[in-house]
């Protein structure tokens, strides 16, 4: 007896159509992958960003509630965004709290943010670590938290940042104007005790402001007043300027005017 053998090759075409089409399956997936992850990061680094430019505008809200303007009300300059007026914490609030209610602006949709800030003056603590509260050195600092966050809840961002102010209001200041002796603003033997103000009017396009300035002999812009020699104020004059605030300078107590030359 003769035994027969068949051969075949469709069998071996299916197989090799079936490993090809698991190929391009796995190769498919692996694209959509890819791209899944780059939509994401993209997703990621747009929400980082937003946040971030929300943060920016809760500082830049807050430093101008800070400044404050005429007629404002203590509510209106205590520096919080977003934040029911008179509200209260115990520490730091964050977007749950009852009393927030986050702000939002037509140029960033989609993101929601709110400041909080504390006064260092007025807060009891030591914020400087110089051992004391609340002291002449801590006023007018300020701690702004500031919060952002997409309006979906999937990304926020916070920072913190401290502010400090000064009185830059003109008349706070010795002011010089106009050209001055023999064309300098500033000219001959001056003394000025406290802030400075160059309003630099004379000066040649180029000029540099600074320039304005001609002290001489024993011309000096000082950062607090004398309290001996011949330029002593009278008694009854030394008693109506109020003192000085005090700071500390390489461990030593010393009094200051804060004294800044403004051009």
């Amino acid at each position: 007896m003769k035994t027969q053998n068949f051969r075949s090759d469709q069998g071996a075409a299916l197989m090799l159509a079936l490993i090809f089409m698991m190929a391009m399956a796995i190769l498919i997936a692996a694209m959509a992958n890819r791209n899944l992850n780059q939509i994401n990061q993209v997703t990621a680094y747009t929400n980082f960003n937003d946040t971030l430019e929300g943060v920016e505008a809760a500082l830049a809200f807050a430093s101008a509630e800070l400044r404050g303007a005429a007629g404002d009300t203590a509510d209106d300059r205590d520096g919080m965004v977003g934040i029911i007026a008179g509200s209260s914490f115990e520490g730091v609030p964050t977007f749950d709290a009852t009393k927030v209610t986050p702000i939002t602006m037509d140029s960033m949709p989609g993101i929601e943010f709110f400041a909080y800030a504390v006064d260092w003056g007025s807060d009891g603590e030591d914020n400087n670590g110089l051992g004391g509260t609340d002291e002449d050195d801590e006023q007018d600092y300020f701690t702004v938290y500031a919060f952002a966050r997409t309006t979906d809840g999937g990304v926020e961002r916070k920072t913190e940042v401290v502010m400090n102010g000064s009185n830059v209001n003109i008349w706070s200041n010795a002011i010089f104007a106009g050209t001055g002796q023999a064309g300098g603003l500033i000219n001959g033997n001056v003394e000025v005790h406290g802030s400075v103000h160059l309003l630099g009017t004379g000066l040649d396009p180029g000029d540099e402001a600074v320039s304005a300035l001609e002290l001489s002999g024993t011309s000096l812009i000082h950062n607090n007043y004398e309290t001996s020699g011949a330029n002593t104020p009278d008694a009854d004059i030394w008693a109506r300027i109020p003192a000085p605030p005090t700071t500390t300078v390489n461990g030593e107590t010393v009094d200051t005017l804060n004294a800044k030359l403004r051009v």
